[in-house]
């Protein structure tokens, strides 16, 4: 289904860029109360994937509820159950589960949109197949973020905590290749490819760099018509401030040591 969709638009690219509504017309004040209601519907729709695949394999969903996440109310499932499952593919398919039902979603709202005429209708599917796209792309599948797609390919490796044991992995080559310090082997870490996961970490650091700048350009550009670009270049600040501080202290306390 999703790749019907993908097709229809990749022959019509022209006739569907012609389509899309401008900017400030589909982020625009106007659209922020639609756009949140289907964020919210669609998160609900992904965590309950999250629930029957767990439930389908196996374990039990014993939580589901709302959690403030950098101030804003996001949707969660507690699927810890999936740990015990012995199966890593039982494990990951409950990972992917939300990623499947946005996957569908978006590829039903694409046909819908191009079949129906202007008007409220059509603008929602618009937003649905924006909103399960982009998030499936962006963020749950990608896994150099800690979303769905982080942890299914730490349940393929079989590897928990993967960021920070690539991340040990990252700091102990970089000690030897560049301080010339020699550590003992640990067990914990991973023993081949070792390169592989150092370039994960350089990854997840350069592409959690983009995001940020590309939030801060979309928030700029939402704002500029109002002229509060402002808000946006505070927001700038903090967010390199932390992103650059963070990674400093952490230096200065290695040099240290």
């Amino acid at each position: 289904m999703a790749l019907m969709a993908v097709t229809s638009i990749a022959v019509h690219f022209d006739a569907f860029q012609a389509r899309l509504p401008a900017f400030h017309e589909f982020f625009g004040p106007q659209s922020w109360l639609l756009l949140g209601a289907v964020l919210a519907v669609t998160k609900v729709l992904h965590e309950l994937g999250h629930a029957y695949a767990c439930k389908r394999f196996g374990g039990e969903c014993h939580e589901i509820g709302i959690l403030l996440l950098v101030f804003t109310p996001c949707m969660y499932c507690d699927v810890s159950d999936s740990w015990l499952l012995p199966s890593k593919w039982k494990r990951a398919a409950i990972g992917a589960a939300g990623i499947y039902v946005e996957t569908v979603l978006a590829s039903l709202a694409t046909f819908f949109w191009w079949h129906s005429d202007p008007g409220l209708f059509n603008f929602v599917c618009l937003q649905v197949m924006f909103i399960c796209s982009v998030s499936t792309l962006l963020f749950n599948g990608n896994p150099l973020m800690r979303f769905d797609g982080y942890y299914i390919v730490s349940d393929l490796l079989e590897m928990p905590n993967l960021q920070q044991k690539a991340g040990v992995v990252l700091k102990r080559i970089t000690s030897r290749w560049c301080l010339g310090l020699k550590q003992q082997d640990d067990p914990f870490l991973p023993q081949r490819c070792r390169l592989l996961f150092a370039a994960y970490t350089v990854g997840s650091f350069a592409y959690r760099w983009v995001i940020v700048f590309s939030i801060l350009i979309f928030l700029c550009n939402v704002f500029e018509p109002y002229g509060l670009q402002a808000i946006g270049y505070t927001l700038a600040v903090f967010s390199m401030a932390s992103m650059v501080g963070r990674p400093l202290w952490q230096l200065v306390k290695f040099v240290r040591v």
